[in-house]
């Protein structure tokens, strides 16, 4: 086999490996990531401060899931009962908290996707990198700032 075929299917395999994925930052994109990960079918782990931020992202993302469904009920593909059903399974795939420790302690992968200043950042990562296994793929949602300069607040290889 040639060397390339060899990396894609390391790579998918460990994308196979992803069973829990732990998301820091419950906005707008927090939240989103949190949603796609749970619609997906994998078990995810919302991170923020404050557990009314976390809650209330919760929410959005209940009534976002249901406001999907809604056009399938509308052509007949699915009646409310079936929707709901859906919607309470992809909602239970979200745990929360406002630990970092205990969110990503078991995480497979982790996504950072708390405000764009390099301070916060630099002080998630290195809680993430205390607690998170060694094995755990780290990630930013960053839009502006630069991951290599993110990345020394880890002591594992960038």
């Amino acid at each position: 086999p040639h060397q390339g075929d060899h990396q894609s299917t390391t790579e998918e395999s460990r994308m196979s490996a992803i069973k829990k994925v732990a998301v820091v930052g419950a906005g707008l994109m927090g939240s989103g990531v949190v949603q796609v990960t749970a619609a997906a079918g994998i078990s995810v782990t919302m991170i923020d401060v404050k557990e009314d931020i976390v809650k209330k992202a919760v929410s959005g993302i209940e009534k976002a899931v249901a406001r999907g469904f809604k056009k399938a009920i509308e052509t007949k593909k699915i009646d409310e009962a079936g929707a709901k059903a859906k919607v309470d399974e992809i909602v239970s795939r979200i745990k929360v908290t406002t630990s970092t420790e205990d969110g990503v302690k078991d995480a497979d992968l982790v996504i950072e996707a708390a405000t764009e200043n390099l301070a916060v950042k630099h002080k998630i990562f290195a809680g993430i990198d205390k607690a998170a296994p060694k094995t755990s793929i780290l990630a930013s949602n960053t839009s502006s700032l630069v991951i290599a300069e993110i990345s020394q607040a880890v002591s594992r290889p960038a």
